[in-house]
C-alpha cells in the first residue's frame, strides 16, 4: 500500500524496541500508525481537490448572487417606471382638474 506520508517504519520499530517493546509489538503498532495516518491525514492533493471543488462551488453561489441583484434591480426599475407614470397621471389629472 502506498502511503501518503514518508513514515520510517524500521527506524519507528527501532526506537520502540529500545523503549522496552517485543519487536511484533513495535511492528504492530508502526502498522497501526501507518493505518491510521493514511485514512485521517490530508495530502497537498487532498487539499488541493477540496480547495478547487470549493472555488468552483463559490463562483457558482456568486453567478446565482449577480443574477438575484440584476433581476432586483430591474424589479426595482420597473416599480419606479410605473410610480413616475402613476404621479405624472396624478399631476395632469390634477392640473386638467382644477382648470
Amino acid at each position: 500500500m502506498a502511503h501518503a506520508i514518508t513514515f520510517d517504519t524500521l527506524s519507528f520499530s527501532k526506537k520502540m524496541i529500545k523503549a522496552g517493546f517485543t519487536q511484533q509489538q513495535a511492528e504492530g503498532q508502526a502498522e497501526a500508525l501507518i493505518e491510521i495516518v493514511d485514512d485521517n491525514l490530508a495530502t497537498k492533493h487532498d487539499l488541493s481537490k477540496v480547495e478547487a471543488s470549493l472555488k468552483h462551488d463559490l463562483k457558482i453561489e456568486i453567478a446565482k448572487i449577480e443574477l438575484k441583484i440584476e433581476q432586483s434591480k430591474n424589479q426595482t426599475i420597473k416599480w419606479m417606471a410605473i410610480i413616475i407614470t402613476l404621479a405624472t397621471t396624478i399631476i395632469g389629472l390634477l392640473i386638467n382638474f382644477h382648470h
